[in-house]
């Protein structure tokens, strides 16, 4: 039976948004089924009483340093957001489930189009104009996502799949889970992750 990770994310986080750049390819490398599951971060960071990094100063003070390095390790374009953080809109989030209620592609295009808009574009995702653009990326209709993200049954699948990561001892994100049971958390463990897909070992920390 082939082997399958997890992948929690929401569109606030910089590490998740590097992680969802390489979690593809880590996939093809393996031959592994990937699972792309949206949460609200805030929810998750409030229930385990965690506090976002920028919160502490010394964090904060290294935290662009971090990021900036692994921008150069993976070669991708990352700016500080123009709103960050978006705290309680949740449209985008909730956008990523009603996405992947459409279909894999739809929600895989969409999720790449708000990360990349958050982190690369340097624009605001909670703007219309940008919203619909990240629409348009994954074959979806803005009016539709507006009234999907409004229904009850959607907002409490993101409320689901929050408490579950918290159910499940996560506490941040980017989280992984292989084969439904060994958790990871952080980006510099995907290394890890791809040790347990290939059936090896876990080495020193690698990019």
């Amino acid at each position: 039976m082939s082997k399958r990770f997890e992948f929690f994310y929401d569109f606030e986080s910089p590490f998740a948004f590097l992680a969802s750049t390489q979690v593809e390819a880590l996939a093809q490398r393996t031959g592994a089924e990937l699972l792309w599951r949206p949460i609200f971060l805030a929810g998750v960071m409030q229930a385990v009483d965690n506090r976002p990094p920028a919160q502490v100063v010394p964090k904060g003070k290294y935290l662009w340093r971090e990021l900036v390095a692994w921008r150069e390790i993976y070669n991708v374009r990352l700016k500080w957001p123009k709103r960050f953080p978006i705290g309680a809109h949740l449209r985008p989030i909730r956008g990523a489930l009603f996405a992947f209620s459409k279909s894999l592609e739809a929600g895989v295009a969409y999720t790449h189009a708000v990360f990349d808009a958050h982190w690369s574009q340097h624009v605001d995702i909670t703007e219309d104009d940008v919203m619909r653009a990240c629409c348009e990326k994954a074959g979806l209709d803005l009016a539709e996502l507006d009234e999907a993200v409004k229904d009850p049954m959607l907002k409490q699948r993101l409320k689901d799949s929050t408490q579950e990561l918290i159910d499940r001892g996560g506490f941040g994100v980017p989280t992984f889970y292989v084969d439904g049971e060994e958790m990871f958390w952080g980006l510099d463990k995907m290394g890890w992750v791809e040790a347990r897909l290939a059936d090896k070992p876990l080495g020193p920390l690698r990019v």
